[in-house]
């Protein structure tokens, strides 16, 4: 092989191996579930909406309950904290997402959710 070829060889695999480094780091960076749109409670009819503007709200099929809205932030990976609005008082809530649904905890306990799915 003649250094010619041996320098065309390194100046091709150089940087087809930085690109295939650069795709494995952004494969292996991938965002955890997103907590944006609609889920269900998994024992009682409540549905909670996450909106991509940092708001969202409870409903409850029955309308003997009426709506509540929240406040929502990023905390750390795949958690979140929620400031509900309650009877003119914030209450703080605590949310994690993960691959198999959604906990939510508050100081009455911890209720699980999964996304909301179109009937």
């Amino acid at each position: 092989m003649s250094k010619s070829s041996v320098k065309n060889a390194a100046s091709f695999w150089k940087p087809a191996l930085l690109m295939l480094a650069f795709m494995l780091a952004l494969g292996c960076a991938k965002a955890g579930p997103k907590i944006e749109g609609a889920w269900d409670n998994a024992k009682v009819p409540e549905t909670v909406e996450f909106k991509t503007d940092g708001t969202g709200m409870f409903t409850y099929p029955n309308k003997q309950n009426p709506p509540l809205t929240f406040s929502w932030k990023h905390t750390v990976k795949n958690s979140y904290v929620l400031e509900v609005n309650f009877n003119g008082t914030s209450k703080t809530l605590t949310a994690t997402v993960s691959d198999k649904g959604m906990e939510i905890e508050s100081t009455m306990g911890k209720e699980l959710y999964q996304r909301h799915i179109n009937r």
